[in-house]
C-alpha cells in the first residue's frame, strides 16, 4: 500500500473517524462522518470509504450497501471496479485494503461541499451497527462455562467492566440480560484493536449513539434534501457559472473547473490535477474533455488517460469566454469545414449553417449527434421549434444562445397538428385535371367546358374551353388543343387565352397558367427557418413552384411528399401546401 492514493484515502478515513470526537449536540444524537464524491461517466456518486477486514469479500461488502447496489447490481459492480482502479481482481481482496464503495448517485450541486469532492452527512448504520464501525467488531461463539466477565477480561485485560458492557449493549441490543449467555449462542464484539483510534473515548462516552438512526445507509442517501427554493424566487442563471460553466451546458456536459483530482503513479508522488487550472467537461457517455496548456508534461497527460480512457484534451484559450472556448473546441474536434452541414432528405435539400458545429460524443455503435451552435440577439431569432425537432431526427441540433442572457433557449415544444389537414391534393394524371384542381386551390371561380363557337372555313364550328374568371373580373379561357389555325388568332382578338398542348410537362404548363393569370412565382423556392441573417442560418430548398395569389397567401406546388414538422413550418410562413400526384409531376 505504498500508492500515495491510498494515503489520500486513508488520511480521508482518518478524518472521518476523528469527526466523532465532537460531541454531537443535545437535541441531535447523531454521529457525523465524511463519504466521497467520485465521479463516474459524468455522474456524482457519493462513496465511503472502507478498509476490508477479517473474512470480508467484495459480495459481501457491497450486497449490503447502497441504493445502487438493491437497484442495478451489476452497474453497481461497474462502478466499483472503475472508481476502485487498484482493485485488479473483485475476487481476492485482503485486510487493511482500502477500497471506496458507491452508495448512491447524486444530482449534481446537491450537497454543500460536493463540488470539492467530500461531503459531510449524518453517521448513519446498516442493520443498527455503524457503518464504520464494522471492520472493529468480530463475532465470537460462547463455549460452555464463559460468562461475560471472563470473556472481557480475556480480550481486554483489566479495561472497566461498565465500559466493555455498554459496547457489547450496543451491538447485542437483543440480549437484555447480561447474566444469561448460553453455550453455542453468536454474540458481537468489540475488537480489541478499538481501543486505539483516536474516535474510542466518545464512542464509550455515548456508545447510544450507535443506535440513534436506524435507517440503513442507502435510505439515508435516498432521503438526503433537495434545495429548498420559494415558489415565485428568480431562477439561478448559468451567468454565474463563469464561462466554462456556461460553455459546457451549451454542450451538455457537465463542467468540473473546481476542486483536485489525484491519480496514483507507479512510484513516487500522486499526480495532483488542479481542475482551476485544467477545467474537464465530462459527457454523458463518458468521454471527457480536458482544457490543457504547455505546462501540462505529455507524461502526466498519459497517466490521466490510463485512468480515464476517453480523454479528449483540447487547448487552453488565452482569454476563457463562451465563444473563445467554443471556438477552440469546434476547430480540435474536426469541426466541419465552413461551418456548414449539407444534406437531403427525399429531394428537399438543407444546409444549416452556424458559428460552431461541433461533433458530439456519442456512445460506439451509435449515430454522431452534431451541435449548430450560434449567438443570437434577440429571442425572435431563435430557429422554429419545427425545425429544430425535424433536424435532430436527423443527427442535427440546433441550439440557438442570446448573447445577452447566458441561460440556454427552451427546448423545443412539439405540435400535434394533423398534416393531412392542411395539404391539398393536386391530381396531375392531366393537364385538365391539373388546372381544375390548381384553379381551385387559388379559390378562383372556374367552369372545365365552356361551349364556344366560331366560323372556320365557312362553316361554323363549337369548341369546349376552360373558363377561369379572374380577380379583376377579366375571364382567361384554357384551350386544352380545341382550337386551332384562324380561329385561335381570331379569339385571341378579343379574349385572353392560355393554350395547353399534348405534350407540355408539369412545369411549362404552370409557366403559362401562372403568367395568363399575372401571379408572380418562384421555382424551387429556398426557405430560412429562422428570422435571421442568411449568414447563420438554415436553409431548406424545396422542389416545386411558389406562387402568390394576393393578401399574403402563398401555395407550394410540390411532387414531394414532406415530413411532418416541414409542414408545420410551411404554416408558419402561411404556405398552403399542394401535393401534386400523377405522371406530370414525373419528369419524362
Amino acid at each position: 500500500m505504498k500508492s500515495g492514493g491510498l494515503r489520500v484515502i486513508g488520511l480521508l478515513i482518518l478524518f472521518a473517524l476523528a469527526g466523532l470526537l465532537c460531541p454531537a449536540p443535545a437535541d441531535n444524537a447523531l454521529l457525523y462522518k465524511s463519504y466521497m464524491v467520485r465521479e463516474d461517466y459524468g455522474k456524482n456518486i457519493l462513496c465511503d470509504a472502507y478498509v476490508v477486514g477479517k473474512n470480508d469479500w467484495v459480495l459481501k461488502i457491497l450486497r449490503q450497501r447502497g441504493e445502487i447496489a438493491e437497484k442495478d447490481f451489476p452497474r453497481f459492480l461497474g462502478i466499483f471496479k472503475r472508481i476502485n482502479p487498484h482493485i485488479k481482481d473483485i475476487d481476492t481482496i485482503h485486510p487493511g485494503q482500502q477500497i471506496l464503495i458507491p452508495l448512491k448517485e447524486l444530482e449534481n450541486s446537491l450537497l454543500p461541499g460536493q463540488e470539492s469532492g467530500i461531503v459531510t452527512l449524518p453517521f448513519v448504520t446498516i442493520s443498527g451497527l455503524p457503518d464504520t464501525l464494522e471492520p472493529y467488531v468480530q463475532e465470537y461463539t460462547v463455549q460452555k462455562g464463559d460468562s461475560l466477565s471472563k470473556i472481557f477480561y480475556r480480550l481486554y485485560g483489566a479495561r472497566p467492566f461498565e465500559e466493555s458492557i455498554r459496547l457489547f449493549s450496543a451491538l447485542n441490543p437483543d440480549i437484555k440480560d447480561f447474566d444469561r449467555i448460553y453455550p453455542e449462542q453468536v454474540i458481537r464484539l468489540p475488537d480489541p484493536s478499538m481501543k486505539d483510534k483516536p474516535w474510542y473515548p466518545e464512542l464509550v462516552s455515548h456508545p447510544e449513539q450507535m443506535m440513534a438512526v436506524v435507517e440503513p445507509a442507502e435510505s439515508q442517501a435516498q432521503a438526503l434534501p433537495e434545495p429548498a427554493s420559494a415558489p415565485n424566487a428568480p431562477q439561478e442563471t448559468r451567468r454565474d457559472m463563469g464561462p466554462f460553466g456556461r460553455a459546457a451546458a451549451i454542450l451538455e456536459a457537465r463542467s468540473q473547473s473546481r476542486g483536485v483530482y489525484y491519480f496514483p503513479r507507479g512510484s513516487g508522488p500522486d499526480l495532483k490535477l488542479d481542475l482551476a487550472r485544467f477545467p474537464v467537461f465530462a459527457f454523458e457517455n463518458g468521454t471527457r474533455m480536458m482544457f490543457v496548456d504547455e505546462s501540462m508534461a505529455k507524461a502526466d497527460l498519459e497517466l490521466i488517460r490510463g485512468f480515464w480512457k476517453d480523454l479528449r484534451p483540447v487547448s487552453m484559450p488565452g482569454k476563457p469566454t463562451v465563444s473563445s472556448i467554443l471556438d477552440t473546441v469546434a476547430s480540435e474536434v474536426h469541426a466541419d469545414s465552413n461551418n456548414e452541414i449539407l444534406f437531403n432528405d427525399n429531394g428537399v435539400i438543407f444546409k444549416v449553417s452556424a458559428q460552431w458545429i461541433i461533433p458530439k460524443p456519442s456512445a460506439s455503435g451509435l449515430s454522431a449527434v452534431r451541435d449548430c451552435i450560434t449567438h443570437i440577439d434577440r429571442i425572435q431569432e431563435r430557429t422554429a421549434d419545427c425545425i429544430c425537432l425535424y433536424l435532430e431526427q436527423n443527427g442535427i441540433k440546433i441550439k440557438d444562445v442570446l448573447k445577452s442572457d447566458p441561460d440556454l433557449p427552451p427546448k423545443p415544444k412539439r405540435s400535434y397538428d394533423d398534416a393531412a389537414e392542411h395539404i391539398r391534393t393536386v391530381d396531375g394524371t392531366s393537364a385538365s385535371t391539373l388546372v381544375r384542381d390548381l384553379v381551385a386551390a387559388l379559390e378562383y371561380p372556374y367552369s372545365e367546358k365552356v361551349p364556344i363557337s366560331f366560323p372556320y372555313a365557312g362553316m361554323q364550328v363549337e369548341a369546349f374551353l376552360g373558363l377561369i374568371s379572374k380577380p379583376d373580373g377579366n375571364p382567361l379561357l384554357i384551350d386544352f388543343g380545341e382550337l386551332y389555325g384562324d380561329a385561335l388568332e381570331s379569339i385571341g382578338r378579343t379574349l385572353q387565352i392560355v393554350q395547353i398542348r399534348p405534350r407540355d410537362d408539369l412545369q411549362t404548363i404552370l409557366n403559362k397558367l401562372f403568367a395568363g393569370l399575372g401571379l408572380g412565382f418562384t421555382t424551387d423556392p429556398i426557405f430560412f427557418c429562422a428570422r435571421r441573417s442568411p449568414r447563420y442560418n438554415t436553409a431548406m430548398m424545396v422542389p416545386g413552384v411558389l406562387v402568390e395569389h394576393g393578401k399574403g397567401r402563398k401555395i407550394l406546388l410540390t411532387s414531394v411528399p414532406l415530413h411532418q414538422r416541414l409542414i408545420e413550418f410551411m404554416r408558419l410562413e402561411n404556405v398552403q401546401i399542394a401535393l401534386v400526384g400523377g405522371s406530370l409531376s414525373r419528369p419524362e
